[in-house]
């Protein structure tokens, strides 16, 4: 129902948004029903009696019938090293749901330790274009944190996210970095290739894998990123931003 599975999917029959899914899952827990459940029970037109617009029996039906793409999809990211979880599965990261509640997103996708999204840490966070001397306390901040056994999360972009987790992953620390696009790209890239081979580095999204960079998506992945850590560590913004 959430995922996407090609870009030349068609808008007309898009994925249930974080706020649609979130709606149909209060409507089967008040059935005492799970999403499986929607498969086998004659469920839909219940669905289509909760009056949301978009929410309809077509849709839904529609949504249902791309198992053959999902197979597809599934297997392309297995081959790439990627691992697909949704919040109905015991490994999602609990502490999402506890905090982000029905703003937690129905699926992620990433690559690397999924058990590092339940060990918290420092969210290191700040602009894309920064002078030398933040860079420097970036990077004097990742090293510090390798060294006080305090793991890393932010946003793998370019500035302050990369220096901090690659600050602490050098050092011999681990990081969790939320990408607001392109995982398939990242999960290849060279310069996390062999942290993730050693278990210190998870990165993942969740968006579709090949997604490009929106400004909405980079502002709600903020939120996820604070959602895994403790405490959180502004180091530059960009004036009047």
């Amino acid at each position: 129902l959430c995922g996407t599975f090609s870009k030349e999917e068609t808008s007309d029959i898009s994925p249930f948004s974080n706020g649609e899914y979130a709606a149909v899952a209060a409507r089967l827990r008040a059935m005492n029903l799970r999403p499986a459940d929607i498969i086998t029970s004659g469920t839909i037109p219940h669905l289509e009696e909760m009056n949301k617009p978009g929410i309809t029996q077509d849709r839904i039906e529609r949504l249902l019938k791309r198992g053959a793409a999902m197979a597809f999809a599934v297997e392309k990211w297995t081959n790439m090293g990627l691992w697909v979880v949704s919040r109905g599965d015991e490994q999602y990261p609990t502490v999402l749901k506890q905090r982000l509640k029905h703003g937690t997103p129905p699926l992620l996708y990433g690559v690397g330790d999924m058990a590092l999204l339940s060990r918290g840490g420092l969210a290191v966070v700040g602009s894309r274009d920064v002078d030398s001397a933040a860079l420097d306390f970036t990077r004097d901040i990742g090293a510090a944190c390798s060294s006080e056994k305090i793991q890393v999360v932010s946003g793998a972009a370019r500035g302050v996210d990369q220096e901090a987790m690659g600050a602490c992953l050098e050092a011999g620390g681990f990081s969790v970095g939320v990408l607001a696009n392109s995982l398939e790209k990242e999960a290849l890239s060279r310069k996390w290739r062999v942290f993730l081979q050693e278990g210190r580095l998870a990165l993942i999204s969740p968006y579709y894998p090949a997604a490009g960079l929106t400004v909405g998506r980079a502002m709600e992945r903020n939120k996820y990123v604070y959602a895994l850590s403790e405490w959180a560590l502004v180091l530059a913004s960009g004036l009047e931003k």
